[in-house]
């Protein structure tokens, strides 16, 4: 029986264990690479999402832009932006009721007063003003109120609200064509932002 070589199994030894460390070494440095990798993947969908996300809120923030910005241009337009023109309501009134061959209307304006946050919650930056205009008339038929409310409507002066309008017959025989078939009273009021409060125009009427 021959003699063990426990110098050739001490360098085999070593040899395995070299082997088994470099092993290891590469299965450790395989797992650390891969996860790595999937730490980077993490945070780069984390990035794409966010700049999705980013791209999305940009996309929104412009559609209302565009949407606030033809809001203010129809504003603008509409002279909402501007000083109160009373004396056009006034003209444009009697230039329809002129049309309409009214001979007994009645006009009057209130001094512009400040709207509170109470009524109306406006921007931070705008203050909204009100004017009331009440004026009655006597109608040869219903559709002549329509057509003095359609000429105020029609001027670019600030907002326009029909606030209340009452229309009574006052001649039951409407054969007649008489010119006082009917009685409107109607207020409205204009809304506008920033101006210097107007005066109160005295009561006016044209008969």
């Amino acid at each position: 029986m021959g003699a063990i070589d426990f110098a050739l199994i001490k360098k085999q030894a070593m040899l395995f264990l070299v082997i088994f460390g470099l092993g290891i070494v590469l299965v450790g440095g395989s797992y650390l690479f891969q996860q790595s990798q999937f730490d980077d993947k993490r945070g780069l969908e984390k990035r794409m999402n966010s700049t999705r996300a980013e791209n999305s809120r940009i996309l929104q923030d412009i559609e209302l832009l565009n949407t606030y910005r033809a809001d203010y241009a129809a504003l603008v337009k509409r002279g909402f932006f501007n000083a109160e023109h009373r004396l056009t309501w006034i003209e444009q009134l009697e230039v329809t009721s002129s049309a309409l061959e009214i001979s007994d209307l009645h006009y009057k304006i209130s001094a512009q007063q400040a709207v509170g946050e109470e009524r109306f919650a406006t921007p931070y930056g705008i203050s909204l003003q009100q004017s009331l205009f009440t004026f009655q008339s006597s109608l040869l038929h219903e559709g002549d109120l329509l057509d003095l409310v359609a000429g105020l409507k029609s001027l670019n002066s600030g907002l326009f609200v029909l606030e209340h309008c009452q229309l009574a017959r006052i001649n039951d025989v409407a054969e007649k064509s008489s010119r006082n078939n009917f009685k409107a009273s109607c207020d409205v009021s204009w809304y506008t932002s920033g101006s210097v409060a107007a005066p109160a125009l005295p009561q006016r009427d044209k008969i």
